[in-house]
């Protein structure tokens, strides 16, 4: 019994000296939230009447993430699902915060988009739905333009996926270096 006792002992001591487990552990990208207490997603998608340009603060499970450099996500509770972007790719997410649970926070928006982009977004997402067959003609769908996410845990970049946002930084600054007058006159 006194052996029982002694490891609920060390258990106990372990919990106190370690503190939050990486399960509670949160990682912030993109700006600080601004909101407090987020909502479900699928309780929040049903309180909104007029949903154009909501600021919202909801929660959900990384249902996926763009496989090219993170720049999207599809938050979902439920059967309830919204595709996230990271304002105009200001910030990515890790791959491996698929089946994260996340908080966003950002601008919430139905939008219509084109059957072929419907079907590629149901192929690669499973958004608007998991069969891109089943998809004809336009699509309207929940769009957030998130100002910043959190994940529980601590997803990080494999290398190959921070090569490509390497190279994506790197393409958008020449691009603006190329844009911008060389000489400006007053």
């Amino acid at each position: 019994m006194k052996y029982y006792s002694l490891i609920g002992t060390i258990i106990l001591i372990m919990i106190f000296l370690f503190g939050c487990s990486p399960e509670e552990t949160w990682t912030h990208f993109g700006e600080e939230f601004s909101l407090a207490d987020p909502v479900p997603l699928s309780q929040g998608l049903a309180l909104l009447d007029d949903i154009s340009d909501s600021e919202v603060f909801m929660q959900g499970v990384v249902k996926t993430t763009c496989q090219n450099r993170g720049g999207s996500m599809i938050l979902q509770d439920g059967d309830a699902m919204v595709r996230v972007r990271f304002g105009d790719h200001d910030f990515y997410l890790p791959y491996e915060s698929k089946g994260m649970r996340a908080k966003v926070q950002g601008k919430l928006n139905s939008i219509t988009i084109s059957e072929a982009l419907a079907k590629n977004w149901a192929e690669r997402f499973g958004y608007p739905g998991d069969d891109p067959d089943m998809l004809e003609g336009e699509q309207e769908v929940l769009v957030l333009t998130a100002s910043g996410v959190a994940v529980q845990g601590e997803p990080e970049f494999s290398p190959e996926q921070q090569a490509l946002i390497d190279e994506a930084e790197a393409d958008a600054t020449a691009t603006e270096e190329e844009t911008e007058p060389d000489n400006i006159q007053n």
